[in-house]
């Protein structure tokens, strides 16, 4: 593995400038106060709060404040010297300010932070807290996750806050015979902060789930649906994990991010779902799709989650059905439909279905695909900034047809256009990858880091970018192999927490930073 500089943990860890507030004293009008706590490590990030008081080493930093309108509201660079403060002088009054910081090395970017929500009042002396992270790398959270876990979900929740909810914290060999692992689910829930780099304990679920989703609602609160309370891993099995139907979890819970805390309500029928799909629509209503514990059992049905029901919210049967069964498929919003791609377990049906909105439901249609296979299993999939017609599809298995899935491949890359219903090779990747997470960045590319490298499961480092120009780079190496993290986009920042990793269950966390810009 590649040794990289990164950030730690600490009682002020990474790069944090300044606290919050603003204080009282002699200040210029509309002053900013900058200070500074600098860390970091060379290795993996630690798994216990930890600290490594050897600083990096910085020139110059770029401060850059944008409106509420997003127009650059100041922007000055400032030489650093050893051991003063970084202070700010004349700056224009304003609130609700985003504020952007670029550590420089020479004139080259280095480190990079943000902070919303800042006021310059005249007369006072601000603060604010910006948690800097190595740009184009890979740097630590502040502290990991209160428990360490795999397979847990994660959204952003509230304005900039992220929610890591579930996952499994308990595993076993030996108990369920010879090559098989027993995994139990967790209500554990952590907090992260991009401003501070802080993971915070929160609010324990009602119900202990792992494979769940979790997708951000419209007025910021969180849905949570469905996993499972305990799973297998059995070696030479044909699907990734081993999972009983009584294991399954039939309920849903919403965060509510103001009252901190979780609402448990039953899915219709009281019927559980696993390797679903969860996918917030236009309308501020979020579609479910498919699922099941193996391919035998895979799910033709779909359920449509209404937040304006009765408390906060509550699911419906839709009528109509996919078109074939599908598990561990993919569901992308594109304009007013959901693209379904992938999980299908009958071979005469096409990869590719679409969801149209219909009155109070909505309808599915098979879509004839032009162009190489696309039926992949446990991929991801995102829709490419600043190409709204075409979406990546990419790693996972293929299904061999008889209830098996094939060794993945870095091969398993395509682009397929939405409307033109064409499939086009794109790949491949640096390395083949299943039962991971893509992230946006802010520089419109994506990532796709970590994930399991095979069907034995085996944890795996590689990061892959994915340009604009449609082309895949090599990222930094992860700090640890990981595989079944949760990975979500943190202000155009990539944390990447918790996980597999060779040695059992992880539970730092990892952010990738692009290139800053406006």
């Amino acid at each position: 593995m590649r040794r990289l500089c990164r950030l730690c943990a600490g009682a002020l860890t990474g790069l944090l400038l300044g606290a919050v507030g603003c204080g009282p004293g002699p200040a210029s009008p509309g002053d900013l106060d900058l200070r500074f706590a600098r860390q970091a490590i060379d290795g993996p990030c630690p798994e216990a709060w930890a600290s490594d008081p050897s600083p990096p080493s910085l020139d110059k930093l770029e401060v850059t404040l944008w409106g509420p309108d997003g127009q650059r509201h100041y922007h000055k660079t400032i030489g650093l010297s050893s051991g003063k403060p970084a202070k700010l002088a004349g700056i224009p009054a304003g609130e609700d300010l985003r504020l952007g910081v670029t550590g420089l090395v020479g004139e080259s970017p280095q480190w990079y932070g943000t902070a919303e929500g800042v006021t310059i009042i005249k007369g006072r002396t601000s603060h604010a807290d910006v948690f800097m992270t190595r740009v184009s790398d890979l740097s630590c959270a502040a502290r990991p996750l209160h428990r360490a876990r795999a397979l847990l979900a994660g959204a952003r929740a509230g304005d900039r806050m992220v929610i890591l909810a579930g996952g499994v914290d308990q595993s076993t060999t030996g108990t369920c015979g010879d090559g098989c692992t027993e995994y139990r689910a967790s209500r554990a829930v952590d907090i992260f902060d991009p401003e501070t780099g802080v993971i915070y304990t929160g609010p324990d679920l009602n119900r202990a789930r792992a494979l769940a989703t979790a997708t951000r609602l419209a007025d910021g609160a969180v849905l949570v649906v469905g996993g499972v309370s305990r799973l297998r891993r059995v070696d030479g099995s044909p699907m990734p994990f081993t999972i009983d139907p009584d294991d399954l979890v039939p309920t849903f819970e919403v965060y509510l991010p103001a009252e901190q805390r979780w609402i448990e309500k039953p899915l219709p029928g009281r019927v559980g779902r696993v390797f679903h799909t969860a996918t917030a629509l236009p309308d501020g209503r979020v579609l479910v799709t498919g699922g099941g514990v193996d391919i035998a059992s895979a799910r033709d049905d779909a359920l449509i989650f209404d937040p304006a029901g009765e408390s906060v919210g509550d699911f419906s049967l839709l009528s109509d059905r996919l078109n074939t069964p599908r598990l561990g498929h993919s569901a992308i919003a594109v304009g007013e439909k959901v693209i379904v791609i992938g999980g299908a377990v009958m071979p005469t049906k096409s990869a590719v279905e679409e969801f149209s909105l219909s009155g109070d439901g909505g309808v599915f249609t098979e879509a004839v695909v032009d162009g190489p296979n696309i039926n992949f299993f446990f991929h991801g999939a995102m829709l490419l900034p600043q190409r709204p017609d075409e979406i990546l599809v990419a790693g996972g298995s293929i299904h061999d047809g008889e209830g098996a899935l094939l060794v993945p491949s870095e091969g398993n890359v395509r682009i397929y256009s939405v409307s033109g219903s064409q499939s086009t090779d794109a790949g491949p990747m640096g390395a083949p990858r299943l039962l991971y997470q893509m992230v946006a960045l802010a520089d419109d590319t994506v990532l796709l880091a970590g994930g399991y490298a095979d069907l034995d499961m085996t944890p795996q480092a590689a990061v892959d970018i994915f340009s604009p120009a449609g082309a895949f780079s090599a990222g930094a190496d992860l700090s640890v192999a990981r595989g079944g993290h949760a990975a979500v986009d943190a202000g155009g920042r990539a944390l990447l927490a918790g996980g597999q990793g060779p040695d059992g269950l992880l539970a730092s966390g990892e952010i990738y930073t692009p290139v800053p810009g406006e």
